[in-house]
């Protein structure tokens, strides 16, 4: 198993601590790292300054006070080895949106989904500010969403299936690997 594999499956096991060490260890090592990676990494950073998730993960206090400021360092990282790739500009975006209430992302939505290199990944935004998607990109990001079990494709599952649209219904919660 490499190391994406293994941090993935920490995730799932909701090992969030292990997982970032997995990442991180991944990033330190500097062999083509995948920008699926760098996001998760980043991702899961953020997730850690949400108090109700620190509190449910007893997460320590230092992690917390860098958790924020590492997410963005992490796709700053993530742009020097893999530059203009859109899903790093939306996640930076989006971030700053959820936390500081920036309103930047609104903007710039529609270019970063216009670009070719734009992964399903950021469409979930525009169930968020209620624009409408096709049935199609529905089930395409929900069929990329049941792919792994990472924080970032749980996330964004919560939010598709809180959503008057929900999801398809071949979409079930995600389940804690049992390993």
């Amino acid at each position: 198993m490499n190391i994406m594999e293994s941090a993935i499956k920490k995730e799932a096991r909701d090992l969030i601590v292990e997982a970032i060490e997995e990442y991180e260890r991944m990033i330190d090592n500097k062999k083509d790292v995948s920008v699926a990676a760098f996001i998760n990494l980043a991702f899961d950073y953020w997730q850690c300054t949400d108090f109700g998730f620190a509190v449910a993960h007893t997460l320590d206090d230092k992690l917390q006070q860098k958790a924020f400021r590492r997410s963005l360092e992490v796709l700053d990282q993530a742009e020097q080895c893999h530059p203009s790739f859109p899903e790093i500009r939306f996640w930076r975006l989006y971030f700053r949106f959820i936390t500081l209430g920036s309103n930047e992302i609104n903007d710039a939505i529609d270019s970063i989904l216009a670009d070719p290199k734009c992964s399903i990944i950021p469409f979930f935004f525009l169930f968020m500010i209620n624009r409408p998607l096709d049935q199609k990109k529905v089930i395409e990001l929900s069929g990329e969403i049941e792919k792994t079990s990472t924080y970032k494709h749980r996330y964004i599952k919560s939010i598709l299936g809180s959503h008057p649209w929900g999801l398809p219904s071949h979409c079930s919660p995600p389940l804690p690997s049992p390993e």
